[in-house]
């Protein structure tokens, strides 16, 4: 947040907007020329809050983009009181292999994957602990996954997220091994030191959240970056987002979408990238601009 905090406030001055930073660095309350904008956390003024709630509630995003037409990753409405006949229905037609998670939540918090009866009532049971409903998904076998910001219609970042896996060289440690792979994340993990076997591949994390390991890429191949920007453009067409960020996985050659964040954090990406602080200037500062609408 301190990271996120600090770019904000450079974008601010150099457009000679005042902001005061209140809450603990929650609220972020800028003014320029007698008008009022503000971000909480990392949620911009730019979109309606019709839509932003929309988008932040899994099984509603899915329900929305289903109902226009757009690919996106099946998801399922469960309650405490849902049957456990109708669970293991679900559970068994994904050939014992689900994801479950929050409806609403972030950066791969309470999402698991599960593939035996007991410790998917066992997940079930501890995510209701603190959910009023969540989401029930087929593991999906993904590719890569991609992150799409858009702003006003306009794709302004793109990249791929790269899980968290090493192969072995037969040298190195697991620890040495995750810490050349992403160092700004591993570097002050408690991980193992055991040599890893030539060729043998460690599995750190199955998700692609930059905040659980994973890293960043820009090296995407233009036609899939086309069909990636033709989907954010569907989206941004009939949902009327302002400002957001859209999750895609790529598997078995098809593009759906996963998931799209009202909240556009960017703070992660800024250390994997020599130039990552200066396109989230830019973004943001986009973001703001529009805010005031210049």
């Amino acid at each position: 947040m301190e990271n996120f905090n600090d770019i904000i406030t450079e974008a601010c001055h150099k457009r000679g907007i005042k902001i005061d930073i209140v809450s603990d660095g929650w609220v972020k309350i800028l003014q320029k020329n007698g008008k009022i904008r503000f971000i909480s956390q990392f949620y911009f003024d730019n979109n309606q809050s019709g839509v932003a709630r929309i988008l932040d509630e899994k099984y509603a995003l899915y329900e929305t983009l289903k109902y226009f037409n757009i690919p996106v990753a099946k998801h399922h409405l469960l309650y405490a009181s849902t049957p456990k006949e109708e669970v293991l229905k679900l559970f068994h037609e994904y050939n014992d292999n689900v994801v479950v998670k929050p409806n609403i939540g972030s950066q791969g918090r309470g999402v698991y994957n599960v593939q035996n009866v007991e410790e998917l009532f066992i997940k079930m049971e501890e995510l209701f602990k603190n959910n009023p409903s969540i989401s029930l998904c087929p593991c999906y076998d993904i590719d890569m996954e991609y992150r799409v910001i858009i702003l006003n219609g306009s794709p302004e970042l793109i990249y791929g997220k790269i899980r968290p896996i090493v192969t072995g060289d037969g040298q190195k440690t697991i620890k040495e091994l995750l810490i050349d792979f992403n160092s700004h994340y591993f570097i002050d993990k408690d991980l193992p030191d055991d040599i890893l076997p030539k060729g043998e591949k460690y599995i750190y994390n199955w998700k692609f959240n930059l905040s659980r390991g994973a890293i960043s890429t820009l090296d995407i191949a233009e036609d899939k970056k086309e069909k990636l920007i033709k989907i954010a453009k569907i989206v941004y067409d009939k949902l009327n987002i302002a400002f957001c960020s859209i999750d895609i996985i790529e598997t078995n050659g098809e593009f759906m979408i996963l998931e799209i964040n009202s909240g556009i954090a960017i703070d992660k990406f800024t250390y994997q990238h020599e130039n990552g602080r200066e396109i989230a200037l830019e973004v943001y500062g986009k973001a703001i601009d529009a805010l005031f609408n210049e």
